[in-house]
């Protein structure tokens, strides 16, 4: 099964395009119980799977993380394939490719002590199976692991004569048992340096962290370019050479734990913001660190400073957020921030007058098209009979009118001192129900009065669009605090 697909024999039904060694289907597992006898335990133990424990479900965009790919590939530029030793060939009996060579972050024989190779020396062809430069070219081709299917050159004849150097003092992840020492405080095991490895790679991968070490980091700017050629999404996908440079510099950000990580980033101006798209991939001890290095607290910061920036931010024309504020103090968190930036989950009654008097105004502006004030109107009253029931879009969009006008003549009629400040909602919907209920509209009109039709007609007669009614309520929310949530919740009577 290491030796990837069309080397092995398929079960029934299984696709040419399988992957065993990531995610072995039970089907497969079966047949090969059936047909070999072979233990389920011990297949699992042949795949990526049962070697590196459970790798993570999905990396960037889809990928599977830290495992070369051996799928078919039409892209010309990735001339690579699987990484193999000729050593190690030349002296199986049977050839084979290892599990390990799999990894991404292993670009060593940890037998030999050498660079890996991952293309024909003869030829510079990928190596099968791999990510192929032409899948026309290989596909009706079969041959052993250790012969190139272009030129028929045998791998095992190749050298590599390259030391592997620093990095290849240590295999992150050989195996799911290995425990990694990263002071005399902290041990931690191969699955969890892995995923570090991983993410602290990434920072030379995506574009914004990739910036800020070229920027301030001009010795690294050469590394950065060359992996800007190969327009490459993660580690994973390089050839092995640039992913042996790269995992070299990153292996030696975890020596001297954490002090030299910690100066690394501050060096770049590296911050929790260049690491949150692979945050919630983070090992408990790298969150740690994230916590305590990189989520920048400036002191000093006061209200009238927020302030100042927010009225700067409007001046510009620009949304007021509370990632744009922090920016601009320099800061991802302070407490003057929060306190003026938080959302807030509850309206004043102020607050509340206002939103009916917005909704009023939008629902009976003059609309050039006349689809488009029926609409605003029709918003506009399923937002007022929600805020007076207290009860959901989704079900106050479905009443009938009936409904509507029992709701209302029960608000009408009640004399207690909700009243007083439903007044204005009531007072609203009364004026829309007039414009909403036109006299050109009686056979519409009639039609919604069916206890099974609701009122609230949406286009073709279906539903009302849950998007149209958050768009309304924005549009009448527009002017207000942007820390209030933009939702029906926050006004409550």
């Amino acid at each position: 099964m290491a030796n990837g697909f069309r080397l092995f024999p398929l079960a029934p039904g299984e696709l040419r395009r399988s992957d065993p060694d990531i995610a072995p289907a039970q089907s497969t597992i079966a047949w090969i119980f059936d047909t070999h006898g072979l233990p389920v335990e011990k297949l699992h133990q042949m795949t990526a799977a049962g070697q590196y424990g459970t790798l993570q479900e999905k990396g960037a965009r889809g990928m599977r993380r830290w495992v070369v790919s051996m799928q078919y590939s039409r892209m010309g530029d990735r001339r690579y394939g699987l990484p193999y030793c000729p050593l190690c060939l030349r002296e199986d009996k049977i050839p084979f490719f290892r599990l390990s060579w799999r990894c991404c972050l292993n670009s060593h024989c940890t037998t030999h002590g050498t660079l890996l190779i991952d293309r024909c020396t003869n030829c510079n062809a990928p190596t099968w199976p791999s990510l192929c430069v032409s899948v026309g070219e290989y596909e009706r081709t079969w041959s052993a692991p250790h012969q190139c299917p272009r030129c028929n050159a045998d791998l095992r004849d190749g050298e590599s004569g390259a030391d592997a150097g620093l990095f290849g003092q240590l295999a992150p992840v050989p195996s799911i048992n290995l425990r990694v020492v990263l002071n005399q405080d902290l041990e931690v095991s191969a699955k969890s340096y892995g995923d570090a490895m991983w993410i602290l790679c990434q920072l030379f991968v995506r574009k914004k962290s990739a910036a800020q070490i070229t920027k301030y980091s001009p010795e690294l700017a050469e590394l950065i370019q060359e992996l800007r050629t190969h327009n490459a999404r993660c580690v994973e996908e390089f050839p092995l050479e640039l992913r042996h440079q790269l995992t070299s510099h990153v292996h030696k950000l975890f020596d001297v734990w954490p002090q030299r990580l910690a100066e690394f980033c501050e060096t770049n101006g590296i911050t929790a913001v260049h690491i949150s798209q692979d945050r919630w991939a983070c090992p408990d001890w790298l969150e740690e660190f994230v916590q305590k290095y990189l989520c920048v607290q400036k002191r000093g910061i006061g209200l009238n400073e927020v302030r100042l920036v927010c009225d700067q931010l409007d001046a510009e024309k620009e949304k007021v957020t509370k990632a744009k504020v922090a920016k601009k103090l320099g800061a991802s968190n302070a407490k003057a921030i929060d306190q003026l930036l938080n959302r807030r989950r509850d309206a004043s009654y102020e607050e509340l007058l206002q939103f009916v008097a917005s909704l009023k105004v939008c629902a009976l502006e003059k609309y050039y098209r006349q689809s488009s004030g029926e609409v605003r109107q029709r918003d506009a009253l399923i937002l007022l009979f929600a805020i007076l029931s207290a009860e959901p879009l989704a079900e106050v969009s479905k009443w009938t009118r009936l409904q509507c006008m029992n709701r209302l003549t029960a608000f009408q009629a009640n004399d207690t001192g909700d009243i007083a400040t439903a007044r204005c909602i009531v007072e609203a919907i009364e004026a829309l129900l007039v414009q909403y209920d036109s006299p050109d509209d009686w056979q519409l009109l009639e039609k919604h009065s069916a206890p099974e039709s609701s009122y609230f007609r949406g286009f073709k007669d279906n539903s009302v669009p849950q998007r149209s009614l958050q768009k309304t309520m924005a549009y009448a929310m527009r002017t207000f605090d942007v820390r209030l949530m933009r939702s029906i919740t926050v006004f409550r009577l």
